[in-house]
């Protein structure tokens, strides 16, 4: 499968990488050997991140799973979202106390909670969500989308307004799988 993300978990020296294909590799020696397993049975793993101000790995996939771990990788407790079949983007937003995913059909969820629980943000909105930043300047949030879909929110995700995008071609606008 191939590498879907990856983090470092400090505290417990812990390379971890994530696959499509639900694999979890771990290396605790600097990369030297790698150990695999299972996130979950055939899941689509999309990102692994570090959470420093809990101290756990958070990794979300299709399927509405999230997952933490708290021992570099070793043992994962495992969330279902319901109604998000598919979570691509989990952004860990220490200034607002919060995690936000994102996924299919623009569902926007939140956990005040370091991942443990979720609430929903949004009605569906009727694009795919790929990627959801905090602004540079911190004052807002970005979440995108498919077919130049952009949305901001200035209260930690409770509203969102789309942003208009002036396409050099209009009718075929770019997706936007990643913010910078």
């Amino acid at each position: 499968g191939f590498i879907t993300g990856h983090a470092y978990d400090p505290g417990h020296k812990a390379l971890v990488l994530s696959t499509h294909l639900g694999d979890i590799i771990r290396s605790s020696d600097g990369g030297l050997r790698w150990r695999v397993d299972k996130a979950s049975a055939q899941i689509y793993v999309t990102d692994v991140h570090y959470d420093a101000a809990s101290a756990a790995l958070i990794l979300n996939a299709h399927q509405g799973l999230v997952a933490r771990s708290v021992d570099g990788g070793v043992n994962w407790a495992v969330t279902k979202i319901a109604n998000t079949p598919n979570f691509d983007a989990v952004l860990l937003d220490p200034a607002r106390g919060l995690m936000l995913g994102a996924g299919e059909g623009g569902l926007l969820y939140a956990s005040p909670d370091r991942g443990l629980s979720w609430r929903l943000l949004t009605p569906q909105l009727s694009e795919y969500m790929n990627t959801v930043i905090p602004a540079a300047d911190g004052s807002a949030l970005l979440a995108s989308g498919n077919v130049g879909f952009l949305i901001r929110s200035q209260d930690a995700g409770q509203r969102w307004s789309q942003v208009p995008v002036e396409w050099r071609q209009p009718m075929v606008p770019a997706n936007i799988l990643s913010l910078i």
